[in-house]
């Protein structure tokens, strides 16, 4: 039985997290050994405060405007109505964002040791099945209220917005596995089959409500609202989905002596969410394996311990795609008059595909595991091909016959390899003192390789990450065929002019003022996704001292500093940075395009982590142990990156070096952590 407790307060003046929890486990193995039962169950509480992504906010407004202001009703400074502006304080201290989330985790299991009952004299034989059912809940509860004295309301003529919003989430799972394992002289043979069910359901419905009498009751009475009560306002809504996944699968393992290695395995899985005649895929998979060390001819080469080649190949799928994608569904698209009444018009959602089907990836891997010089130094070394087929997403068809320009289709086909290491070093190990050292690293090169297939003919390629306003900067990167993800496609910065406006190279290579530039005149100007990541910790123990350093970094990639793009420059409309007037001085009068000026390398290296810690032996009666520790974590960044930590871009996903269209961030913040550990 275990149970924690955590309050934690965000770095702004709103946000925090209250949180309970508990385990509780019970086994149980009968005399004979041949039942098994265990059951865990983990409930959590959590209650949290969520604070707007203020920060943006904190750079936009001017520093001289004052947060207080006697007049006002609430005593805060009000931006006048249409600035875009905010005051970040009042937002903090006068909005409501309250969420509360139970969630409730249980599993249970039933074993059966079935060798008594059929060969009770082998002990080189395990034949053994268990059933196990579990599920996982999820509640939430949120509300939000901004009252009437709340500057943007005021400037809206609105007495109070308030909200309630309730989800709840359940996944539940039945497995059934059994394991057969026999060894005859020198050969192991291990094989098991198995069954999974999985249940999902999501529901939950939000409701709001404006202009109250009194603000006294924040959201706990919508009802008192008087806007929803004009014909035609809703202003709720409810919803409910549900998925299955079924799965048989098995797997046969074989080996040697370990020396020689082969697994082979088979998933027939079927999902609700693909088309009628696509539900069910098939995905085997195999690995061979070479333990080279135990061959003869390894015996002279003392300094080698062990070490292993071996090759796997498999077939995944996905189906993380969202409920009822390959279903016709409506939706209500407002109100038609008639005789006096008002009735909701319905029409199609989406374009129905139901030939929708499993994204498949295929993958191969050629590692090489090792253990050297006495297993002072080990680790693994691979090198991976990923190619990912009929990849789910929206592509653009034409209107008509089409009722909507994108449909929801298997299309596209992306290609990954690269190498990855992960090597452990014992480098110094004395009576007092002992080193060790491990080093993860890895390199991918993608590419996408097509957007058509037989039925969907694509676009060579596809712009996306769409910058924000304002000045309606456009699309900053490109998926392209043949290309890597993450280009960046923009102008090329060519200086400025008398008047310090852009000057761009155009698709020759010749100098213009930004004015002439066209859409051709954009290139491949850089790419957002790291060539390479990597991490490393040291371990140090001098006696009952301990250290642990953790850096992390990547390399080869560049950032697009999105808050030079929209705060850097003297065009701008609210407050800028220094560099407006420092690096960026000379760019008097343009404003903010997408060039390659913005682009930088993103490469670097953070002292992640360092813990030092001293353990006492006690050894008494009731406390075998204490340990005092003490963390720091986002110690320093080492980097030529001129904005923010670029560790907090996102280098994932189809936008690698952006905030994905705009400037919002949460800031990378130093943490101390004191801590105490006591074994008993």
């Amino acid at each position: 039985l275990t149970a924690d407790y955590r309050n934690a307060e965000g770095v702004d003046l709103r946000s925090d997290r209250r949180e309970y929890g508990a385990r509780a486990s019970i086994n149980h193995t009968t005399k004979d050994g041949l039942f098994t039962f265990s059951a865990n169950i983990s409930p959590r509480d959590i209650k949290r405060q969520v604070a707007a992504n203020v920060f943006t906010g904190a750079i936009q407004n001017n520093p001289t405007v004052p947060v207080y202001d006697s007049k006002e009703k609430n005593g805060y400074y009000r931006f006048p109505s249409g600035s875009g502006l905010y005051n970040i304080v009042e937002r903090l201290k006068e909005e409501q964002d309250d969420t509360e989330i139970d969630i409730l985790e249980w599993n249970a299991s039933a074993g059966v040791n079935l060798l008594p009952l059929f060969n009770p004299k082998n002990p080189d034989m395990v034949l053994k099945s268990q059933i196990t059912v579990s599920q996982y809940k999820v509640d939430k509860l949120i509300g939000t209220f901004t009252p009437s004295t709340y500057g943007p309301n005021v400037n809206a003529g609105i007495d109070g917005k308030a909200k309630r919003s309730f989800a709840k989430s359940s996944n539940t799972n039945l497995e059934w596995i059994t394991n057969f394992s026999t060894r005859i002289k020198n050969h192991q043979i291990r094989a098991m089959v198995g069954y999974s069910y999985m249940y999902g359901v999501s529901q939950g419905f939000d409701a709001e409500n404006w202009n109250f009498d009194s603000d006294a009751l924040g959201y706990n009475n919508l009802g008192a609202g008087l806007y929803a009560s004009i014909e035609g306002k809703t202003m709720m809504e409810s919803s409910k989905s549900d998925h299955k996944l079924i799965s048989f699968f098995g797997r046969v393992n074989y080996d040697w002596k370990e020396r020689y290695m082969l697994t082979f395995s088979l998933r027939h899985e079927g999902s609700s969410r693909f088309g009628k005649n696509h539900k069910w895929g098939n995905f085997p998979a195999f690995s061979l394996g070479w333990r080279i060390s135990d061959e003869k001819f390894m015996d002279s080469i003392s300094w080698i311990d062990d070490l292993k080649i071996r090759y796997d190949y498999g077939l995944t799928g996905n189906q993380e795609i969202g409920n009822y994608k390959s279903l016709a569904t409506y939706k209500a698209f407002g109100w038609y008059q008639y005789n006096g009444n008002s009735f909701h018009v319905w029409g199609p959602s989406k374009n129905v595909n139901s030939e929708l089907r499993w994204e498949q990836g295929r993958n191969q891997n050629i590692g090489l595991d090792f253990s050297l010089f006495k297993n002072k130094i080990s680790g693994s070394l691979n090198y991976y091909i990923r190619k990912q087929e009929d990849l789910l997403g929206s592509y653009n068809v034409p209107t008509p016959p089409n009722l909507y320009s994108t449909i929801y289709a298997n299309v596209g086909t992306l290609r990954n390899t690269g190498f990855e290491f992960d090597i452990t070093a014992n480098l110094i190990k004395m009576k007092d003192f002992t080193w060790n050292m491990t080093v993860v690293g890895a390199t991918n090169n993608n590419k996408f390789v097509s957007f058509s297939n037989d039925i969907y003919k694509g676009q060579s390629y596809y712009s996306t990450c769409e910058m924000a306003n304002p000045n309606n900067p456009g699309y900053l990167q490109r998926i392209e065929e043949g290309q890597r993800i993450g280009n960046y496609f923009t102008y090329r910065y060519a200086g400025v002019d008398k008047e310090g406006d852009w000057m761009v190279y155009n698709k020759e290579g010749k100098a213009i003022p930004i004015a002439e530039a066209t859409e051709d005149d954009k290139s491949i100007t850089g790419n957002g996704l790291p060539k390479f990541t990597g991490s490393m910790t040291h371990n140090f123990v001098y006696k009952n001292f301990d250290l642990t350093i953790a850096l992390r970094g990547a390399c080869g990639f560049d950032i697009f500093n999105v808050h030079d793009f929209y705060y850097g420059l003297q065009s701008g409309t609210t407050n800028l940075l220094t560099t407006a007037f420092s690096k960026n001085a000379h760019i008097k009068k343009g404003i903010n395009i997408l060039s390659d000026y913005f682009i930088e390398p993103g490469d670097y290296l953070k002292i992640d982590n360092i813990t030092l810690g001293y353990t006492l032996d006690i050894k008494k009666k009731y406390i075998d142990r204490i340990r005092v520790f003490g963390t720091a974590n986002n110690l320093y960044t080492f980097t030529k990156f001129s904005g923010v930590d670029p560790s907090t871009y996102q280098v994932n996903g189809l936008t690698p070096g952006t905030f994905g269209g705009n400037a919002n961030y949460y800031p990378s913040a130093f943490q101390f952590i004191l801590g105490l550990q006591v074994n008993f």
